[in-house]
């Protein structure tokens, strides 16, 4: 069964902006999806159904009341990226496509056993810092690449069609609105030392043993029989080998890339070592090649056949390639040994500050502080696999807003009065409804009837009514009382038709009374 190494990358309709970053930096990134509908996600399928490239109109910027922005950037700005929450009328989506490394970049298929996350993650002095529910915040770099109990939040596919082919995208919906709605019961990071020897103490080697150890082992213990297949594996490891010298040993990485002039002398020795080891083991030929061919392989687009040829004798079949990752010595992912790689590599890395401990005052999920930031990480598990998850690039770093925050756009409230006010019509609505409507404001409205707009600019409206009355209309008196005031009246007009002739007749009884002697 032919496997491929599955890495993640910006949503497939934002590829054809992404490629035309110089660093292509974004192309690896998921992107964060900006709406302002409570219907975003009707919006999402229809621009997914209709005109996936106009996708890139949704992309977060940085905006506020005043200027509500969205789009692609050609350029990242510096302004920080606030999220709002949904009572602001805002609604984001991580997107981004899990694809094979092969030519075109198909989508990979997730088997029902495997499952496809995103975590959140808060930078702390430019570290990672994982959200472990009824824990608090803990440092990516005690716990590894996946943290155990971490928070993981659900992608779901969402399929269309790019140049007649079907594609598959994954998006995710950002939590924006748990910011407090989630409280640590132990520490903002409770950092334990982690043991002796343990490789995810520390993430560069996180980074290098699942990118580079992990795919050259499996590559020899399940080699295709097709030469081809096995040759265009291990150039993506060795690419992803050079991309980690570029980032964490640079020194190491333009000594190999250099092909002239006298060797340089290392400051430290183990970097040495590891330019001596990668040398005598791959050849610098060899490493030069894939690294020139840095680009096409990023993109899928190299034809591997093509990257071997160019040094004939650097076309390696299944055999010697199994013999170069034996002569690394590379461990199998059960073991706890390193191999000389591992401990060249990991000897040779700059060592890092330690940073200063935090509080350890409980504190909500997001914190309300202003300023803190926070990115998003895709996750692709696979049980069957050997080796650690597939964890994609960080998203550009994003703050989140609070509840009360005066820069977020005002959601437009819309109060609609009765269209039918008719008796049979305000019957409709529950009799403990009034509309009320200010004295000064019933003025205004009369005041504008039956006028046109040119009489605005004129000035020539109706005068103000001279009788200041509110009006109130309330729908609340029972119908027990209205047919009780309709029953008194008519009993009223009755007693006043048959006694009307009654104030008409005086009545005098004559009383005999005598005077007293």
């Amino acid at each position: 069964m032919r496997t491929h190494t599955p890495a993640w990358h910006t949503a497939a309709p934002l590829w054809s902006v992404a490629l035309q970053d110089e660093t292509r930096k974004r192309f690896r990134q998921p992107s964060i999806l900006r709406f302002k509908t409570d219907a975003f996600m009707e919006e999402l399928q229809g621009v997914l159904a209709d005109r996936p490239n106009q996708l890139q109109n949704f992309v977060a910027r940085p905006e506020n009341w005043r200027e509500e922005a969205a789009g692609w950037e050609s350029a990242v700005s510096n302004a920080a990226l606030k999220l709002y929450q949904p009572t602001q009328q805002r609604f984001y989506l991580i997107a981004a496509s899990l694809v094979c490394r092969v030519p075109g970049l198909p989508d990979k298929r997730v088997a029902s056993d495997e499952r496809t996350t995103f975590v959140l993650r808060r930078l702390i002095d430019e570290q990672e810092y994982a959200w472990i529910p009824a824990v608090g915040w803990q440092s990516v770099a005690v716990c590894g690449q996946i943290c155990e109990g971490e928070e993981q939040l659900p992608l779901f596919g969402m399929g269309f069609e790019q140049k007649g082919q079907p594609r598959r995208l994954l998006a995710g919906f950002v939590p924006v609105a748990s910011r407090e709605t989630f409280q640590a019961t132990a520490s903002l990071d409770p950092i334990v030392a982690a043991p002796d020897g343990d490789p995810l103490s520390e993430p560069r080697m996180v980074r290098f043993r699942t990118e580079v150890v992990t795919a050259l082992s499996l590559l020899r213990d399940d080699m295709p029989d097709d030469a081809a297949e096995a040759r265009e594996v291990f150039a993506f490891a060795l690419f992803d080998l050079m991309q980690f010298l570029n980032v964490h040993l640079k020194d190491v990485r333009r000594e190999i890339s250099r092909s002239d002039g006298e060797p340089i002398e290392f400051d430290d020795e183990d970097r040495e070592a590891l330019h001596a080891f990668l040398v005598a083991n791959l050849g610098k030929s060899l490493l030069q090649q894939v690294w020139r061919h840095e680009a096409e392989i990023e993109e899928g687009l190299v034809n591997y056949d093509d990257l071997f040829d160019d040094l004939s004798e650097l076309k390696l079949s299944t055999g010697q390639i199994n013999g170069v990752i034996n002569d690394l010595d590379i461990p199998i992912p059960e073991s706890e040994a390193a191999g000389t790689l591992v401990t060249l590599v990991e000897a040779a890395l700059p060592q890092e500050d330690e940073t200063e401990q935090p509080s350890t005052t409980p504190t909500p999920k997001l914190d309300p502080r202003a300023g803190s930031e926070y990115v998003v990480r895709c996750v692709y598990e696979r049980p069957r696999c050997k080796g650690l998850p597939i964890v994609s690039e960080p998203t550009r770093a994003f703050q989140l807003a609070s509840f009360f925050d005066s820069d977020a756009p005002a959601r437009p409230i819309r109060i609609t009065m009765p269209v039918d006010t008719s008796i049979s019509g305000l019957r409709k609505y529950p009799k403990n409804v009034s509309f009320l409507l200010s004295d000064e404001l019933r003025k205004q409205i009369e005041r504008v009837q039956n006028i046109a707009l040119s009489d605005l600019d004129s000035g020539d409206i109706n005068a103000a009514q001279t009788i200041d009355l509110g009006m109130l209309c309330s729908l609340s008196i029972p119908i027990i009382t209205i047919c009780a005031m309709i029953l008194l009246m008519i009993i009223v007009q009755l007693l006043n038709i048959v006694f009307w002739w009654l104030p008409f007749f005086k009545i005098c009884i004559p009383l005999n009374l005598k005077a007293e002697t």
